[in-house]
């Protein structure tokens, strides 16, 4: 495959490519407003949305946010997990770890 081909590819499909990343703009500010709204579920303290992760709740398996595609996916998976500041998250990280 060539360049010209994906220019031709995009220029056909240029509508559906401003939707899906208006679509995903969207759901980014979504993700953001919700971390802003929501304290650390360990310490309670509010931090800025980029200094809090979505983690899985205690007992449930790992949940790879990012490779969820889909907002009705993603707003489920969400609900199987909290907000944590990155410290508790590197302390949960630490009390699974088994000490040698």
């Amino acid at each position: 495959m060539n360049k010209e081909y994906f220019r031709a590819y995009y220029q056909e499909h240029k509508q559906e490519h401003k939707k899906r990343k208006e679509r995903f703009r969207d759901t980014l500010g979504e993700l953001k407003r919700i971390k802003e709204e929501l304290p650390c579920i360990d310490c309670g303290q509010a931090f800025h949305p980029v200094a809090l992760a979505w983690t899985p709740k205690r007992g449930e398996g790992k949940i790879d946010i990012a490779s969820i595609w889909g907002k009705k996916k993603l707003l489920e998976a969400l609900g199987r997990s909290e907000v944590c500041c990155l410290n508790c998250k590197a302390l949960r990280k630490l009390e699974k770890k088994p000490r040698s």
